[in-house]
């Protein structure tokens, strides 16, 4: 099992579109929504001229990495990553400034990556959580403990509820070792995609 906000994204447009023989609305939409998700960080900051220079340099580096073979084949990856990136930015933000609002959309936002696809749920479960009980002050700690059970549970929500047994996949999990054990897989992971990519 998945999460399945990434799905009945794509569902939504092929409904809203009326076919599903359109491709280029369907990804122009997946695309607008995880650029949405990582362009709220450009906003971040009360100065305008500082908001322009982030927005600008954020557009930069998504037109300078290779995303065009995650959008081709419809993956999740790149709603994920832009809502977990969103997500930090405002927790950033909410350290700095202990605003409600930021540490409103950091949570939402942290809810839909975790939503999109499993990693989400390590920041959503475990550093998100850690993160804000131990950076907050005396008098935003309620906050945090606020924020810290929804994430919690919208997270258990899902994973006892539809995603039960998300770590049983066997099959999954046999593809991806390949016979190799932990320390190798690693290995294999650092080689692969830090080394020779």
């Amino acid at each position: 099992p998945y999460p399945q906000l990434f799905p009945k994204l794509i569902a939504f447009c092929y409904h809203w579109c009326g076919s599903t023989e359109l491709q280029l609305p369907v990804k122009a939409a997946l695309i607008m929504i995880s650029f949405s998700s990582i362009s709220l960080l450009s906003w971040i900051c009360p100065n305008k001229e500082t908001n322009l220079a982030r927005f600008i340099l954020i557009v930069a580096i998504l037109f300078g990495a290779n995303l065009q073979k995650y959008i081709d084949h419809a993956y999740a990856d790149p709603l994920m990553s832009a809502m977990l990136l969103a997500s930090l930015g405002f927790f950033w933000s909410w350290q700095q400034t202990f605003q409600t609002r930021s540490l409103v959309i950091c949570v939402m936002l942290a809810i839909g990556a975790s939503y999109s696809k499993q990693p989400g749920f390590i920041w959503t479960l475990f550093s998100l959580p850690l993160l804000l009980n131990l950076s907050a002050p005396a008098e935003k700690r309620l906050q945090a403990k606020v924020a810290t059970g929804v994430l919690l549970i919208s997270s258990l929500l899902w994973l006892l509820g539809p995603g039960r047994g998300v770590a049983d996949n066997g099959g999954v999990i046999s593809a991806s070792f390949s016979g190799r054990d932990y320390i190798e897989q690693l290995l294999f992971s650092l080689n692969t995609h830090l080394i020779h990519n």
